[in-house]
Order: C-alpha cells, then sequence, then structure tokens
C-alpha cells in the first residue's frame, strides 16, 4: 500500500494527470468561469488566481490533486482529486471536472475516473471511495454510475445555489471488490 501523499503522474488514452502546482492557479481561477454544469458547486470556491495559488499551498497529505492535460500539452483541461483520505479506514473521497464543454463527451472524464481509481484501489489500497453531486447534475451522475459507483444516500437542500436557495446532495461509493469485479467481466 502506497503512502498517501505519494502522487505520481499517471498516463491515459490521450490524456495524463500530473500533480498540481502552483502555475496552474490562473487556469483554475479562469475555468470558474467557463464552468456552468460543477458536479457540486462549493461555497466560498476561490476565483482569482492569487487565491488558487494559497489553495494549491495550502493542499496537505489529506488530498492529492491532479491536472488533467492533454498528452501532447501543458495545458489544464481540468482537475482529478482523491481527498479527506482516511487510511485508517482506508477511504476517500473522488473528485473531477472538465472545464471546457467542448472536452465532455468524449470519454476523458471515464479515462481520468479509470487512472484515479486505479490508483486509490490499487496503489494507495483503499476500500472504498465516495464522491459527492450536486443532484441537478444529470450529466455527472451517469459519469460516475457509468464508472461503476453506485447511489449511497443524499443530504437535502444542503447546497446554496442562490440567496435563500439550497440544492440536493447525492452520495456515490464504489468498493474496492466491485470496481475489480467490473475491470474483470
Amino acid at each position: 500500500m502506497a503512502d498517501k501523499g505519494y502522487q505520481p503522474e499517471m498516463f491515459g488514452e490521450g490524456i495524463w494527470l500530473r500533480p498540481l502546482e502552483p502555475r496552474d492557479a490562473l487556469a483554475i481561477a479562469q475555468s470558474t468561469e467557463i464552468v456552468e454544469d460543477s458536479a457540486q458547486p462549493v461555497p466560498n470556491v476561490p476565483t482569482s488566481e492569487t487565491a488558487y495559488r494559497n489553495w494549491v499551498a495550502a493542499q496537505d497529505e489529506s488530498s492529492l490533486v491532479w491536472v488533467v492535460c492533454r498528452t501532447d500539452e501543458q495545458e489544464a483541461i481540468g482537475t482529478a482529486s482523491i481527498r479527506n483520505i482516511e487510511m485508517g479506514t482506508r477511504t476517500a473521497e473522488t473528485g473531477m471536472g472538465l472545464f471546457y464543454p467542448e472536452d465532455r463527451g468524449k470519454g476523458i472524464g471515464q479515462e481520468v475516473k479509470a487512472l484515479v481509481l486505479d490508483f486509490a484501489f490499487e496503489v494507495m489500497g483503499l476500500h472504498c471511495v465516495r464522491c459527492t453531486i450536486d443532484a441537478r447534475n444529470t450529466r455527472s451522475r451517469r459519469s460516475v454510475e457509468k464508472s461503476g459507483y453506485v447511489l449511497a444516500g443524499s443530504y437535502t437542500a444542503d447546497i446554496p445555489v442562490g440567496l435563500g436557495e439550497y440544492a440536493d446532495t447525492l452520495v456515490y461509493q464504489l468498493l474496492a471488490s466491485d470496481w475489480r469485479a467490473a475491470k474483470l467481466g
């Protein structure tokens, strides 16, 4: 089992994941204006390059964040993460997002998820991963279900989406044994 702080570059079909670096702050800050259907709007998300640089610097060993790039480029087209890592219970939360609408629906997200899940289960030795999704985001829901996640529960009206308005969060989970069985099947 790898130390939770170990974070390699990972390569897939036409994409590569590299560890998040301070130089990625501007692209990520600009992406907050591009992404219209994020998996889950998070309150207090940094919105400037400086705020993102501070966020990058503040990442600790309970989070691994990668930048998604096309194999022939350095430019960030998305991010992927394993966060809230609890090695005692061998659980964590996963997340990913692509910044540009033209990159969606091409299998990039599935490839990214496969790399992250292989790392989580086969390298880190995790038993279970979870992800949370804004219940209104049907694209993300279909995507995680396609990756093998199953709906485990929900939170009612817990995401602030406007002045006095809230949306529900869906909680999905995937067990290592189910991931391995799906890969063999």
